[in-house]
């Protein structure tokens, strides 16, 4: 089995450049990163994990129209993960195909008040679960603190030969929370700051790059990658810093799981 993942949008809500910044990484042409968002590939099974506002533009750079996502994960129901599915619907509808959006049943209820034009008869149905199997692997949803921001979900992928996971939004994981990443592989994780201090903890919503680092460790995880990576990230200059079991996604990189 081949399982890979492309990586459509790595920014925070903000995007990278942010309006009307000029610092340095906003000015950096090699920086730019659009709202994150998965593509995941199983053999021919094509999954969209997450809708940016972006997805048109993402999908048109580096998406397959040969291979159009028919199967969608939500991790959560905030603006940068799902403003893109009007977008998705509209693609369903006009390529006449059929799709499945997949989430807990909290977040299916709140993506059905917000988009009640998205239904089946126009290609797209909404099915509310945390576990699924595609293949031989299983899906699973499990809830984590997304610190001042309420909740999110992160999403495990588990077969014979590989078990990772992606949590783009995620802040101080209870001992229950943490207990579905053990034995993961690889972790995929959001990382606004690389060293967050201005922000009071109170208020803050996401780990840092060091507090993933140590998270990893913890959970004995051999491979980390960071996304969702705000514009006080230079994935440049702070991956001189990071040990060698990590690395910064980008958009457009391509890893496969399992090797």
């Amino acid at each position: 089995m081949t399982t890979s993942v492309t990586f459509l949008g790595t920014s925070d809500a903000q995007g990278v450049p942010r309006i009307a910044c000029s610092c340095e990484v906003c000015e950096d042409s090699q920086q730019v990163r659009t709202r994150s968002s998965l593509l995941v590939m199983i053999d021919e099974e094509t999954i969209l994990i997450d809708v940016s506002p972006d997805f048109r533009h993402q999908f048109l750079q580096y998406g397959d129209a040969k291979r159009l996502p028919t199967h969608v994960l939500i991790t959560h129901a905030h603006n940068d993960h799902i403003a893109g599915l009007g977008d998705y619907s509209d693609l369903c509808y006009w390529q006449q195909l059929s799709s499945t959006l997949y989430a807990p049943p909290e977040v299916i209820e709140t993506l059905e008040r917000r988009f009640p034009y998205i239904q089946p008869q126009r290609g797209t149905a909404m099915v509310g679960t945390r576990e699924m199997m595609m293949k031989d692997v299983s899906i699973t949803f499990h809830p984590v603190s997304h610190g001042y921001n309420g909740m999110a979900n992160a999403i495990v992928f588990t077969h014979d030969t590989f078990k990772w996971a992606y949590l783009p939004d995620s802040f101080q994981l209870t001992m229950g929370q943490k207990q579905p990443l053990y034995g993961c592989d690889h972790l995929i994780m959001g990382t606004s700051y690389y060293h967050e201090t201005h922000t009071p903890t109170a208020k803050r919503s996401v780990y840092d790059v060091q507090e993933a680092v140590e998270l990893a460790k913890e959970l004995s995880i051999p491979k980390v990658t960071f996304t969702h990576l705000s514009h006080a990230v230079d994935r440049f200059r702070d991956g001189e810093y990071i040990p060698s079991h990590a690395q910064f996604a980008y958009d457009g990189k391509t890893i496969v799981m399992g090797t």
